[in-house]
């Protein structure tokens, strides 16, 4: 050992200081975010490695923002609107437009306050409807709903959307779970509180041995059940 601390020699201070000065910090590392201020001169800010989500005919573009810098850049507290953005042109996303906040859907809804999450699920057969997932804290099932574009109208229902079906005998339908069973609704271009009945109702362990509905929040186990729906 001291053999190899004589052998040693001490990098010149300037060259360590150069190293350090080339190593990003952790603040740089959570502070990657875009900025837009919309049509209505508000701002809201885009969270890094965004997922943008495309209506079926490509005519509208929808992504998440937060009006609260600080939502962006690593803090643990949420603290601004988290908000669903539109623009008609998608080839220029600097021209997004709020269509639904949380704040709007608490205003209407007595649901209880969290850290919330959007999930987008833009119709596959109706282009002016967003469907979308409302998830509030740790809650597994949360709240899905639809909101239409043009008139920016929404409704809100208990469970979690897990895909859209567009082929086989449930072409123009979605998967959805609840806290019972996962179930089987034909899309709607119509924005009531009154939820529309299921095509089917079933339990994924009746089909897939050592699956339940929870299952579905995997991603990959999702696919095989649209797949597999969609090869009815």
């Amino acid at each position: 050992i001291e053999e190899g601390i004589e052998d040693f020699e001490m990098p010149d201070e300037d060259e360590v200081a150069s190293e350090e000065d080339d190593e990003p910090s952790e603040d740089a590392a959570v502070t990657t975010y875009s900025k837009i201020k919309t049509g209505e001169g508000k701002t809201f800010y885009i969270y890094s490695d965004p997922e943008f989500a495309y209506s079926n005919d490509l005519n509208y573009c929808f992504i998440v923002g937060t009006d609260k810098k600080s939502d962006v850049i690593g803090q643990s507290e949420q603290k601004g609107d988290q908000t669903i953005l539109v623009t008609d042109n998608p080839q220029n996303t600097d021209e997004l437009n709020p269509l639904l906040s949380e704040s709007q859907i608490y205003s209407t809804y007595q649901i209880p306050k969290g850290k919330t999450y959007f999930q987008l699920y833009p119709s596959s057969i109706f282009p002016k409807i967003l469907y979308f997932n409302f998830t509030i804290d740790n809650d597994l099932i949360g709240y899905y709903g639809r909101v239409d574009i043009k008139t920016k109208e929404f409704c809100l229902f208990r469970g979690k959307v897990i895909g859209m079906i567009e082929d086989g005998s449930y072409k123009g339908c979605f998967l959805m779970i609840d806290d019972d069973n996962a179930k089987i609704y034909l899309q709607s271009c119509f924005i009531t509180d009154e939820e529309d009945e299921a095509e089917t109702s079933f339990d994924i362990s009746d089909y897939f041995d050592g699956k339940n509905n929870y299952d579905l929040l995997n991603d990959d186990f999702k696919d095989t059940v649209i797949e597999w729906l969609e090869a009815q």
